[in-house]
């Protein structure tokens, strides 16, 4: 029973794993001979505690990691050299991911109804043609910052 809820755990991150293996190959290189290729199959390595990331996360932690370090946290030194890894709290860029698609989703809601009131009565082939961009672009935009579904984003680009 204990060998199926192991199993049942999560891989780790790709993200969390380059880092690891960087850690141990090139930082402090502590692993050598048979040992070195310890850490080379993902497959044998579980996440204890994975966090659930969508896709506008991993973005910000991959190319603006940097805007949430901690601060007070100083980059680690071994024997005078920059290990190049830092600490930021999850939870920062999970609030900052949150913030980004509010702001997504009220530009795309206010940026509709300002441009379907701004277009003339009469041009009715125009307002179809706003409508059917801004339904796009939002089912875009949930698709691409989201980890949600098909069935999701159907039904919220219908709503």
């Amino acid at each position: 029973m204990l060998e199926s809820q192991v199993l049942a755990l999560n891989p780790p991150n790709p993200r969390t794993l380059r880092a690891f293996r960087k850690w141990f190959t090139t930082v402090v290189p502590v692993l050598w001979g048979r040992d070195k290729s310890l850490f080379d199959h993902a497959g044998d390595l579980v996440a204890l505690a994975p966090v659930d990331t969508d896709r506008l996360n991993i973005v910000l932690q991959t190319y603006f990691g940097w805007m949430f370090k901690e601060k007070g946290v100083e980059d680690s030194n071994y024997h005078g050299r920059s290990t190049g890894l830092f600490y930021y709290p999850a939870h920062r860029v999970q609030r900052a991911g949150a913030v980004i698609s509010m702001l997504f989703s009220a530009v795309l809601l206010i940026g509709a109804i300002v441009c379907l009131l701004s277009i003339s009565e009469q041009r009715v082939e125009l307002r179809v043609g706003m409508i059917v961009l801004f339904t796009c672009l939002f089912a875009f935009v949930v698709g691409l910052l989201t980890n949600a579904r098909r069935a999701e984003i159907f039904g919220s680009t219908a709503a």
